[in-house]
């Protein structure tokens, strides 16, 4: 019921906090490979050496497929409470039984 009754984006919050880790998990492999496919590792790299070669700069601790990978989720869950919202507040975007059952109950 906290999930039905809560914020315009509580089902989304309940799942980024239950299936966030293991989302992370299962996409980071995918961006490693589509990041070393383009190129984009090789050139972070050689970036960060020419930061190795600068004086008095240290190099900064960034793990690119870790940016990559948390960028992409919290867009995946930008879109998802978007979504939600739409559901909660226009009954015409509950477009299934379930949907209607559930979310018009509020109304």
């Amino acid at each position: 019921m906290t999930i039905l009754r809560g914020n315009n984006h509580e089902a989304t919050d309940y799942f980024r906090g239950t299936a966030g880790p293991e989302l992370e998990r299962l996409f980071r492999p995918i961006v490693e490979d589509k990041l070393e496919s383009v190129g984009a590792t090789r050139s972070f790299n050689n970036l960060m050496r020419k930061v190795d070669d600068v004086p008095l700069l240290s190099r900064p601790v960034f793990d690119l497929s870790a940016y990559v990978t948390d960028a992409a989720l919290d867009g995946l869950f930008l879109m998802l409470a978007r979504e939600e919202q739409r559901i909660r507040t226009d009954p015409l975007a509950r477009t299934t039984e379930l949907l209607r059952k559930w979310f018009g109950r509020q109304e």
